[in-house]
């Protein structure tokens, strides 16, 4: 099976991987906040991917 493919916007202008307000990984990791493993609203999800620019 080929992994999705899309375009994921970025509003975190310190991330290694901003480029034109858009992710450039070459994966993305979103995860539940606090150690749960449910969300009921995005405020309640993280991008663990950041990387800080340095």
């Amino acid at each position: 099976m080929e992994a999705p493919c899309m375009k994921v916007k970025c509003g975190v202008t310190n991330c290694t991987y901003n480029k034109s307000m858009m992710c450039y990984a070459d994966a993305l990791e979103v995860n539940a906040m606090e150690g749960k493993h449910k969300a009921d609203i995005s405020d309640e999800t993280c991008c663990t991917t950041f990387k800080d620019k340095e």
